[in-house]
């Protein structure tokens, strides 16, 4: 629930502080990736990378790299 929290506070709040929600979430979806790597297809590779990039965007525009 908390990583829900910190997700949507870091689409709402379009500051430095947005990105700083997000980082938590980005930690945990990395593990997550890690420790599920070697069971995955290809799909399911390509959707956790997918995932992570779009995370690391979000986090990067709210800390103003765009």
């Amino acid at each position: 629930m908390a990583l829900v929290i910190l997700l949507l506070a870091g689409f709402a709040v379009p500051s430095f502080w947005g990105g700083l929600a997000v980082l938590p979430v980005i930690g945990f979806v990395c593990w997550l990736a890690y420790m599920s790597w070697p069971s995955l297809g290809v799909g399911g590779r390509v959707l956790r990378v997918t995932l992570l990039t779009f995370l690391l965007l979000l986090v990067a525009d709210r800390f103003g790299a765009f």
